[in-house]
């Protein structure tokens, strides 16, 4: 019963509960940023090679043997992520 009180008292005096805040937006906005960039560092590389007919399998290997990055660091490449880049920059 005291929480939902101070709840009360918070939202009475004016305080948002709930919902989005702006400094969460502003950290969504860099998150997606961040990973738009670091899906176009592979575009070339993923449309080439699609072309090429190359599986995300072999993509991924290749990746991972040129040593690119991935976005969090790990450095290891699977398809399942290369299927993911291909889908949403060659749709």
């Amino acid at each position: 019963m005291r929480t939902k009180a101070a709840l009360a008292e918070a939202k009475a005096g004016g305080v948002k509960l709930g919902g989005t805040r702006p400094e969460a937006e502003v950290r969504h906005a860099a998150v997606k940023a961040k990973s738009e960039a670091n899906a176009e560092r592979i575009r070339t590389i993923l449309s080439n090679s699609r072309a090429a007919g190359m599986t995300y399998k072999a993509i991924a290997d290749e990746l991972n043997k040129l040593g690119v990055a991935t976005a969090t660091g790990s450095g290891k490449w699977y398809d399942t992520t290369v299927r993911r880049y291909a889908l949403k920059l060659l749709t």
